[in-house]
């Protein structure tokens, strides 16, 4: 069996606001395998907001393994004192045979 040269994608599909109210003026760092993305959602304690940001891709055939590293940074923004919160995810898998995974991580 040839392998087949495949795409493989982190994508962030909906942050959800839950735990404790800091505030409406957050800003999201990402840093996956070394890409950094930086956004400013518009969003409320309590609301969840569906997104579509690719954080990371990398070609890959076919039984690959791959691992991916996910570091977040939340801060909001305060004039007196801005508050901070991180978090990060660890995910190994084989590359699939041209079939889309799903991984949710808190």
């Amino acid at each position: 069996m040839a392998t087949l040269p495949l795409k493989l994608f982190v994508v962030l599909k909906q942050i959800r606001y839950s735990g404790s109210n800091i505030g409406s003026d957050l800003s999201f760092a990402f840093d996956t395998n070394g890409e950094i993305d930086f956004i400013k959602p518009k969003i409320g304690f309590g609301q969840s907001i569906p997104v579509d940001i690719v954080l990371w891709r990398k070609p890959a055939i076919e039984g690959e393994t791959v691992k991916i590293h996910v570091k977040t940074l939340v801060t909001e923004e305060d004039w007196a004192f801005s508050d901070i919160g991180e978090g990060e995810a660890f995910l190994v898998m084989k590359s699939p045979a041209q079939i889309p995974k799903v991984m949710n991580f808190k």
